[in-house]
């Protein structure tokens, strides 16, 4: 029997409204599938043995197991794919290899291989459940599921939402469902969704009543309360444009030895109460390391002298480029160059920093990147408090402890003493792992964080608020400006050697940079 007639063969009979096969796009598994995803699987180290598979069946149904024999790695794992194939368990199979070795690189590639078919069987789940809703067209429940999807991937089942998912399973009155506890909201209403609708609202309606109420800001919330058929929650109202700062960011790139190029641009509303959008940009070719100062000083008058500037409060120069490049050149000294004015740049206006690396959202490491960084911020926001791990207290744990330690998504921020270059691969991690902001210190009497970000302290790591990281930019411009003096509580020792590289979800280089005449000045 080939894998199309395998993968149909549970299948047949004509399509009715609301029949989970109109959620199908892929079609059947083919042959070229079957043997890179069995490719895959094999690399997982617990699969080149048999105890290893023993355990990976027993998370499945008896139905999967008699089918799949223990044996040489390459004929299980064949088995095993076919058998998911057949049964429509890529997702089961995916999730429970994430589950047992989620943090390998074998496990990682098999899901990102696996990805498209998980994909389809999550909308052959959700979309029969959902229909009644948003009535029977797939195209648009796939579009819908997309938009709940990107949002609830990035927020960890936990704290209110884990219980209210526990006790929805558990008032249900049926066992089913046999996916592993869920790590996101996602996997959560995905996980309901295999629970037969016995009862109403459904399983899924009533998480879906919950998530909207408990996160009123996500962008799927008006889906999600009529999935739960609830009232619309009170959607918060977002940050007023004229909250964030008139942003300059300049894009930081080597033309020769100590010489730069700078590739500027302004992002402002265009009016009160507008979204900001990328607006003037010009190029400054061949800079000396000591001009980058005078010439973004430069361009920070020309972004003042724009009306639209008024919009904001305060400015911010946000110098971009890569990390190999901020660690080699010692890029803290920028935010101490001279402007035309004769003034220190950062004492001028907020400056921060960013990595080039993980802009580029094309590159789907970059993306994955970015998610982590808006899922710390999102639970900074709702828990109002973060921690920030602090290498100035961990001189006797290895590498592998302090990249273990940067994983924790509570870690909001890592505060390295001494300059980037001396510890690049932490900084490194730390980025690719999502932490948004690092904090360094480039003077010789660089001290932990903890004695000046806050007061509260658990071994290695600062409790820090909201308040402390959202507010890092501007309280550091006025320690450096002056305009808080040391009695005051917001006042920040040596803050010219203290710099900051920030990854917020702001969008920092624009799609396609505006090239003609009009806009290079």
């Amino acid at each position: 029997m080939s894998a199309e007639t395998l993968e149909t063969a549970e299948d047949e009979g004509p399509l009715t409204e609301g029949d989970p096969r109109q959620y199908a796009r892929g079609g059947a598994v083919t042959p070229e599938e079957h043997e890179s995803l069995a490719d895959a699987l094999c690399e997982i180290s617990y699969v080149q043995d048999a105890e290893g598979q023993r355990d990976l069946l027993h998370c499945f149904p008896t139905r999967i197991r008699q089918e799949v024999n223990t044996g040489p790695a390459y004929r299980f794992a064949l088995q095993l794919v076919s058998a998911c194939a057949r049964r429509r368990r890529f997702l089961h199979l995916t999730r429970w290899v994430l589950r047992r070795d989620g943090g390998s690189v074998q496990a990682q590639a098999f899901a990102e291989e696996a990805a498209a078919r998980v994909r389809e069987e999550e909308e052959q789940l959700l979309g029969p459940v959902l229909t009644r809703e948003t009535g029977p067209e797939p195209e648009t429940v796939r579009g819908d599921l997309a938009a709940v999807r990107q949002d609830l991937v990035l927020i960890p089942c936990e704290g209110e939402t884990r219980d209210g998912y526990r006790a929805i399973r558990a008032s249900h009155g049926s066992r089913g469902g046999d996916l592993p506890p869920p790590e996101t909201l996602w996997d959560a209403l995905v996980g309901l969704a295999e629970l037969p609708a016995i009862q109403d609202p459904p399983p899924t309606a009533r998480f879906c009543a919950l998530v909207a109420r408990v996160f009123p800001r996500l962008g799927c919330c008006d889906l999600l309360s009529r999935w739960g058929r609830a009232d619309p929650a009170e959607a918060l109202p977002p940050t007023p444009p004229e909250n964030l700062p008139a942003r300059l960011v300049v894009r930081v790139s080597r033309s020769r030895a100590d010489r730069f190029d700078l590739e500027s641009w302004t992002v402002l509303s265009r009016g009160r109460g507008d979204a900001p959008d990328f607006r003037a940009h010009w190029l400054d070719r061949d800079v000396a390391s000591d001009e980058i100062g005078l010439r973004v000083g430069s361009r920070l008058d020309m972004m003042l002298e724009d009306s639209a500037a008024a919009h904001h409060r305060g400015t911010r120069v946000e110098l971009v480029a890569p990390l190999d490049l901020i660690a080699e050149v010692r890029a803290e000294r920028w935010q101490s160059g001279r402007t035309r004015g004769g003034r220190l740049l950062g004492a001028v206006t907020e400056v921060v920093y960013r990595a080039e690396d993980v802009l580029d959202r094309q590159r789907a490491e970059v993306r994955r990147v970015q998610e982590r960084f808006a899922g710390r911020w999102s639970l900074l926001a709702r828990e109002r408090r973060g921690k920030v791990f602090d290498l100035f207290r961990t001189a006797e744990l290895d590498e592998r402890l302090i990249a273990k330690g940067l994983d924790d998504r509570t870690v909001i921020g890592l505060s390295v003493p001494g300059d980037l270059d001396q510890t690049f691969l932490s900084v490194m991690w730390a980025v690719r792992s999502g932490v948004p902001v690092i904090i360094w210190h480039s003077g010789s009497g660089a001290r932990a964080v903890g004695d000046w970000l806050s007061p509260i302290q658990e071994e290695r790591e600062v409790i820090v608020s909201s308040d402390d990281i959202e507010n890092l930019p501007r309280d550091l411009l006025l320690s450096r400006s002056g305009r808080v003096s040391p009695s005051d509580s917001g006042y920040i020792e040596e803050s010219f050697e203290i710099a900051v590289m920030y990854h917020d979800t702001l969008p920092v280089l624009p799609v396609s940079p505006p090239m003609s005449t009009d806009s290079i000045r």
